[in-house]
């Protein structure tokens, strides 16, 4: 799933809570792709429930793809 952070109504935060309490999503990937400029707390909490997070405009399009299929190979243990 990828999730931006910033939506009307709902929160990227509060989508990844209720992720986290529904047993039948447990094995959902979250990778979090927004322009939010986090607080540490944040951060902490993002890297504690979300597989990646890649801020918007720090990568090229290319890059976030190379770290997202790498970051699956991990998560997959596909060499």
């Amino acid at each position: 799933l990828f999730l931006d952070l910033m939506m009307p109504e709902v929160t990227g935060f509060d989508i990844i809570e209720a992720i986290d309490k529904a047993p039948a999503l447990k094995n959902i990937i979250v990778i979090v792709l927004t322009a939010k400029h986090l607080t540490p707390q944040e951060t902490d909490y993002l890297q504690k429930h979300v597989e990646l997070v890649i801020q918007k405009g720090s990568k090229s399009l290319p890059e976030i793809l190379t770290m997202v299929r790498d970051r699956l190979k991990v998560v997959e243990n596909v060499p």
